[in-house]
């Protein structure tokens, strides 16, 4: 087997295709962030109603491609600093929490990282065996992988979550490879004939 890189995201840029952010708090932000970040000045900031007024659930998700993968990685580096709200369990559509959950088709989450609270601003590396996780949830690698990346805001507390470097190495089959050779003496006349072989 091999590893690849099939997906990274370093915030270096505006959010790659495909990532689709969303919060249901006007007064909450979700998105690139300039200012701070892992190995950069950029990052994906999740923060809360500074105010603390009302709740604020901040989601980033990111579509992927797994077509042909036998095993895949999540990596990432995380810096937070408020408390931490856990998921419950598998969820449809939206759940209020912080961390990470999986799914083919955007209906029916897997949580699959939950973030730990102690931090205190410093971003950490993470890494969670992404195809083990989908496994477990019953969900096969293929097109259309859905990883959603969220942060949770009660009343009364602005929380905020920084999520930076993110890589999705997947590992591939290694493609078998047939040589053969001979020698043959001078003006020695040869006939090759190339033929395939289903396995």
């Amino acid at each position: 087997v091999r590893e690849v890189i099939v997906a990274t995201e370093g915030f270096e840029a505006d959010l790659g295709p495909g990532w689709v952010v969303t919060s249901d708090n006007l007064e909450a932000f979700v998105g690139r962030w300039l200012g701070w970040g892992h190995d950069s000045d950029f990052s994906l900031a999740m923060r809360g109603d500074f105010g603390g007024l009302a709740p604020a659930l901040n989601e980033a998700v990111w579509p992927v491609d797994l077509s042909g993968l036998t095993g895949a990685r999540l990596s990432f580096w995380l810096a937070a600093g408020d408390k931490e709200q856990p998921f419950d369990g598998q969820f449809d559509g939206s759940y209020p929490a912080d961390g990470i959950a999986i799914s083919r088709d955007g209906i029916t989450w897997h949580p699959i990282f939950q973030t730990p609270t102690d931090f205190d601003w410093v971003f950490k590396p993470f890494e969670v065996d992404l195809a083990a996780a989908a496994a477990a949830a019953g969900l096969a690698l293929g097109p259309n992988f859905q990883i959603k990346f969220q942060q949770f805001s009660p009343e009364g507390q602005a929380g905020q979550r920084y999520w930076d470097h993110i890589i999705l190495i997947g590992v591939v089959a290694a493609v078998q490879e047939d040589w053969y050779g001979f020698t043959l003496e001078a003006g020695q006349p040869a006939t090759l004939v190339a033929t395939h072989q289903d396995r």
